[in-house]
């Protein structure tokens, strides 16, 4: 699955009656989104809008209407909610035209865009809306990470680790399979070494290997930071000819 296609979209505008012309052209934006590969949320109240919010990490952008009540409402509230838990997935607000002036301008600082249903049509506003959250996914991919689902989701064949082939070769007794169900293909996929140059040398620290760990020291405000190269490092320790002998 593509890293992007791992978050949701989060619908809530119980505004749109679904029986009015508003809700039928909602209806379409939805279809066309999950026709695009995307898994659609929706939530029919503000009040399961936050419970949503609040239990999945998944929702990747969530549109939600204005209301009718204004500051009175509890749009208002769930978008603060958001904010204030650090949340940084895009805001689309559904409005109409005519009430876009009575947005205060501290809400339209939190939002990223809004949405007039009677002026695109429902394909377009499909392909804005996960543009917004391929964007946002992007954000959260950290250098190393990031890097390695990239290079697991172009189906490259390793040959280079004891879990290669995704651990197909597991598949072939009944216990090897459960133990493959239970980690999940990926832990296989992923089973890599230094000899993949697409991730960067843990040897001699460069590429996305160089960059997680100058991410990670500055994180921490630390001058250096060689995580990532202490496991090889105290192998080689271990199987040194000076520590061989230093236990004789």
């Amino acid at each position: 699955m593509d890293f992007f296609r791992r978050f949701t979209f989060l619908f809530c505008a119980p505004a749109f009656a679904a029986e009015a012309l508003e809700g039928h052209r909602l209806n379409e934006i939805t279809i066309a989104i999950e026709r695009l590969g995307f898994q659609v949320i929706r939530a029919r109240r503000i009040e399961d809008a936050e419970m949503a919010v609040q239990t999945d990490a998944a929702i990747g952008c969530m549109v939600v209407d204005w209301g009718k009540k204004g500051l009175e409402g509890k749009t208002a509230d769930l978008i603060n909610l958001m904010r204030r838990r650090g949340l940084e997935m895009p805001i689309v607000m559904l409005v109409r035209r005519k009430r876009f002036e009575d947005i205060p301008v501290e809400v339209l600082d939190y939002i990223d865009g809004y949405i007039f249903l009677a002026e695109e049509t429902p394909e377009f506003i499909a392909k804005n809306l996960v543009s917004r959250l391929k964007q946002y996914a992007e954000t959260l991919k950290t250098p190393f990470f990031g890097a390695l689902v990239d290079y697991a989701e172009q189906g490259n064949q390793l040959w280079t680790c004891p879990g290669h082939n995704g651990g197909v070769f597991y598949n072939r007794s009944p216990i090897g399979r459960i133990f493959v169900e239970h980690l999940g293909e990926a832990v296989f996929r992923d089973d890599l070494d230094n000899s993949v140059l697409e991730l960067g040398d843990l040897l001699v620290h460069e590429g996305p290997a160089l960059r997680a760990a100058s991410a990670g020291g500055s994180s921490i405000a630390a001058s250096t930071n060689s995580s990532c190269c202490m496991p090889r490092l105290r192998r080689s320790i271990r199987c040194s000819p000076r520590s061989m002998s230093a236990r004789r």
